[in-house]
């Protein structure tokens, strides 16, 4: 949500989202031919409570709360909620986690293991962004298959990192 500084009426939508991952300054890898890996990824959906807006105008702050309910055509309990939102959260940090890795071997002097890691890790963005979409599409607790696939990716993530 971008303030502006207009005169007149202004609109701000909140799309119900926390904040995108990999956005604010996380970097965007690039292969060996410059093209761009990875980018921004909505975050996951807010739980349903209370939430503040803020305007603030001229030195003044004006807040006003705004009730997020949860959609009534979904069948979720609280629980499950948490945890389809702690895996897309989950998801999402690794997801950055391995654009830094494509950044870091991009700017890696060359060795035996270089190409085969900068392999390594290209596909894991790729898998990565394709767990967090799942993700998404999916509203419950996340499938056997979803978290297995979580496990995975974070020892793959931990093993580039070292």
């Amino acid at each position: 949500m971008t303030p502006t500084k207009q005169h007149g009426v202004n609109r701000v939508v909140w799309n119900l989202r926390h904040t995108d991952v990999a956005a604010g300054g996380a970097p965007v890898a690039v292969d060996d031919d410059g093209a761009p890996i990875g980018g921004r990824m909505a975050g996951p959906y807010v739980a349903p409570g209370t939430y503040t807006v803020r305007l603030r105008v001229d030195g003044q702050t004006f807040d006003k709360p705004v009730v997020v309910r949860e959609d009534p055509r979904i069948d979720i309990t609280p629980v499950d909620r948490k945890a389809w939102s702690d895996a897309l959260t989950s998801a999402g940090n690794l997801y950055k986690r391995a654009l830094a890795i494509n950044v870091a071997l991009a700017k890696a002097p060359a060795g035996p293991t270089l190409a085969e890691n900068k392999r390594l890790a290209k596909d894991l963005v790729a898998h990565l962004n394709q767990l967090c979409n799942d993700l998404d599409k999916w509203v419950g607790k996340p499938t056997g298959d979803q978290v297995s696939r979580l496990a995975h990716y974070k020892g793959v993530v931990e093993k580039l990192e070292k």
